[in-house]
């Protein structure tokens, strides 16, 4: 068996998470993401965005596509999303990029 090392950097440690944003976050992209009507795909979309150090998006792009149409979806929800929080390090907002994966499903 092969032995594996795990780094766990000094942020990991130190970044200051807000479950009740996270969740609010998740609740609204679960009641705005809408399967686009002349779609007949399923699958993920994976988006790729950046948030400030005031916690606005400044920029948000499609890292893995599914459909022109999906995508486009993703992107709205994404970008319609207001209530950004910037990342907290040792109490120090800072710029911060993240993944989401976005399930589509046929109703």
């Amino acid at each position: 068996m092969q032995k594996q090392t795990i780094k766990i950097t000094e942020a990991a440690l130190t970044t200051t998470f807000n479950f009740d944003a996270i969740k609010k976050f998740i609740d609204y992209i679960t009641e705005n993401l809408k399967y686009p009507e002349a779609e007949t795909i399923e699958g993920e979309v994976v988006v790729e965005y950046t948030t400030d150090e005031e916690g606005k998006l400044i920029e948000a792009h499609i890292k893995q596509s599914l459909s022109e149409a999906t995508d486009a979806e993703a992107l709205r929800v994404i970008r319609s999303y207001t209530d950004w929080r910037p990342r907290v390090i040792h109490s120090q907002p800072k710029q911060s990029k993240h993944t989401i994966p976005l399930r589509f499903k046929r109703p």
